[in-house]
């Protein structure tokens, strides 16, 4: 739901109770946020938005993400093995 409110906001939506109350009362545990990564960005059918509109919704999910006080873990770019171990090392600090 979070990411339906970055979006809604991103495009200057409004929105009300019914939006956000899920947000707050069903959360995640953990959210890892990956950066729009230039290097490796393409448009598809799925991802319809050129690089510096991704940059804008990207800066709208942290933004939401941070409002309902998700702690956000960012991936940095760059190789897969250093991202995924920053990934694993996080989910078993949580889950042990």
């Amino acid at each position: 739901m979070p990411d339906v409110l970055a979006y809604m906001d991103y495009f200057g939506q409004t929105y009300g109770g019914d939006f956000s109350s899920p947000c707050a009362e069903m959360k995640y545990d953990l959210v890892f946020l990956l950066p729009p990564w230039k290097e490796i960005y393409t448009r598809d059918a799925e991802r319809l938005e050129g690089f510096e509109q991704a940059c804008e919704i990207h800066d709208h999910l942290e933004e939401t993400y941070k409002k309902f006080d998700y702690e956000v873990l960012s991936l940095d770019t760059g190789p897969i093995g250093k991202r995924m171990h920053k990934l694993l090392r996080r989910v078993e600090e949580y889950y042990g």
